[in-house]
């Protein structure tokens, strides 16, 4: 019995903690993708796609994380940070296009 207990909670584990790189790994994404999109000056095909929506914020689970597991000085909190203001660099370069 005690066995089972066990590998229950090693299991419990290994889901939770590829549940974070997951979260990470998409958030990773985003960051890559509005450098590129700053660097080349051209960020509207990000914009619309809004993958912090799409791929983030729309994910429960990735929302439960951010909520309450992305504590200030964590990874996890460090690449949100990182993804917002991106993500709102490049969202204020497409803006400005528009008034140009």
């Amino acid at each position: 019995m005690k066995k089972i207990i066990i590998t229950i909670g090693i299991l419990i584990g290994l889901s939770v903690s590829a549940q974070a790189k997951s979260l990470e790994s998409e958030l990773e994404s985003i960051i890559s993708q509005a450098e590129t999109c700053l660097k080349n000056k051209d960020c509207e095909a990000l914009i619309e796609a809004n993958p912090m929506v799409h791929n983030v914020m729309s994910n429960p689970d990735y929302v439960k994380k951010l909520a309450y597991d992305c504590l200030p000085g964590s990874e996890c909190y460090s690449l949100s940070m990182v993804a917002s203001d991106l993500y709102i660099k490049a969202s204020m370069q497409v803006l400005e296009g528009a008034f140009n």
